[in-house]
């Protein structure tokens, strides 16, 4: 790829990259740094891309379900459409819900020297909180 491809890709496309990125690779590789900073630099940088995408997409694959509510009540752009989700829309709301959990428990991890166990309660906990608020929100909209 080139410069010229790169120049014709559209701001979506590039929003939407920067979001897969921020949502699954970027806080795995925070979450290596944090609680093992000598396997952060003795990896090569495609297999920390690898391994930092390995430990996030489980969580994202969660919260696919979390945000689920939310893209069965906005529906498809194309109201002819056969599919009754925007998938491009449910999996980018996937990867900021997994932001929105990782990102604060990653900052108390590191700040109050917690450990991985202590980070994965935290973890589970926001997305625990944030399943709830989204399925909360969900019920009393579906009644009417």
């Amino acid at each position: 790829m080139n410069i010229t491809d790169a120049i014709k890709i559209k701001p979506t496309q590039w929003a939407t990259g920067v979001v897969l990125c921020m949502g699954t690779l970027a806080p795995g590789v925070l979450v290596i740094y944090t609680f093992k900073p000598d396997l952060f630099i003795a990896l090569e940088t495609a297999k920390l891309a690898l391994l930092a995408t390995a430990l996030t997409l489980p969580l994202v694959l969660l919260n696919v379900f979390a945000v689920l509510p939310r893209a069965l009540m906005n529906g498809p752009k194309d109201i002819n459409s056969a599919e009754p989700i925007d998938s491009d829309d449910l999996y980018l709301s996937a990867c900021m819900a997994t932001a929105s959990c990782l990102y604060p428990a990653i900052a108390a991890a590191y700040f109050l020297n917690l450990p991985f166990s202590q980070f994965c309660i935290i973890v589970l906990i926001l997305d625990i909180a944030l399943t709830a608020w989204q399925w909360g929100s969900f019920w009393p909209a579906a009644r009417r």
